[in-house]
């Protein structure tokens, strides 16, 4: 066999390899998709009866930030404003609150994650 036959019987077989494990990874990616729907509705309906509550921390250059617990263990972790480039905190504790709540709210409507927005910090007086 010369080497042009042997690099398409190569290539042949590797996308063939390929196209077998696309087929398989998107049957397992249907089939996960279902378990992961029904495990977020799961969650969602967890979440309603979970304990959440809402620490403020202080941050770098005498800032404050927020931490998120369900039932008592840590779940987010926010040193920074949320959405802002760089590691500076909220100017105050009460700001991290407000903004602290509103994450708390998205978590018991299902938001997963619970991004925050620029319009919302706006919105919260916080920018």
């Amino acid at each position: 066999m010369n080497r042009r036959n042997a690099y398409f019987g190569a290539s042949s077989f590797v996308l063939t390899i390929i196209t077998v494990m696309n087929i398989a990874c998107s049957n397992c990616a249907s089939i996960k998709g279902d378990k992961s729907k029904q495990s977020l509705d799961f969650e969602q309906a967890k979440l309603k009866s979970d304990t959440l509550s809402v620490i403020i921390i202080p941050s770098i250059d005498n800032t404050w930030g927020y931490q998120i617990l369900i039932n008592e263990k840590p779940f987010i972790f926010q040193s920074s404003i949320p959405g802002l480039p760089g590691n500076t905190g909220f100017s105050n504790q009460k700001d991290a609150e407000k903004v602290a709540n509103l994450v708390v709210a998205k978590i018991r409507r299902g938001e997963m994650p619970p991004t925050i927005t620029i319009e919302e910090l706006k919105e919260l007086n916080v920018l």
